[in-house]
């Protein structure tokens, strides 16, 4: 059977302001000898500090549940006569550091032809490391998807007043976060 546990969300008044820093650079690439085509790719980087957060209820029960007391029980509420769950408490608060960094692939290109104009789009972001107080996040899910790899493709074509276009997205796996953060 499946039961529900409500879910109690508000703020926090002890949160304090986020601040940070990135870095990014980039490379663009585009001849005439190869009309149309564009080539893009950027290194990124970001390191914050007292980043503003949140857990989903189930990431909040998981937490408490690993063995170690630690502050996450604390926002678990039961019932002392039999020991339900009342609710969980998903607030707000300020992880101690959020870093990330990857690099972004673009690529277009557009040909004209007798039979209208046909594209190609697709971007790619390459996550190196995601990290939340010195955690690795990355292929997990637990209750926001951490992918290493995200693909947007797109293929078009227009011809006068008509166009067609498709597109896929495609994603690395991920696992299931049963306690780890």
């Amino acid at each position: 059977p499946t039961t529900e546990v409500p879910g109690l969300a508000g703020g926090n008044a002890g949160l304090k302001p986020g601040s940070g820093t990135d870095f990014t650079a980039g490379f663009f690439f585009s001849r005439s000898f190869v009309s149309g085509l564009n080539l893009t790719v950027d290194y990124w980087r970001i390191n914050l500090k007292n980043v503003i957060s949140t857990f989903t209820a189930q990431t909040i029960l998981n937490l408490c549940y690993t063995g170690t007391p630690n502050a996450f029980c604390n926002l678990v509420s039961r019932n002392n006569a039999n020991g339900d769950l009342n609710f969980v408490q998903t607030q707000q608060f300020n992880a101690n550091s959020f870093k990330s960094d990857g690099i972004d692939f673009g690529l277009t290109y557009k040909r004209e032809t007798g039979w209208g104009t046909f594209g190609v789009k697709s971007d790619t972001t390459y996550v190196k490391h995601e990290q939340t107080n010195g955690t690795e996040f990355i292929g997990l899910y637990n209750g926001t998807p951490n992918w290493r790899v995200r693909s947007v493709l797109t293929l078009d074509w227009t011809r006068g007043d008509f166009d067609a276009s498709w597109t896929a997205r495609d994603t690395s796996p991920l696992e299931e976060n049963f306690g780890r953060g």
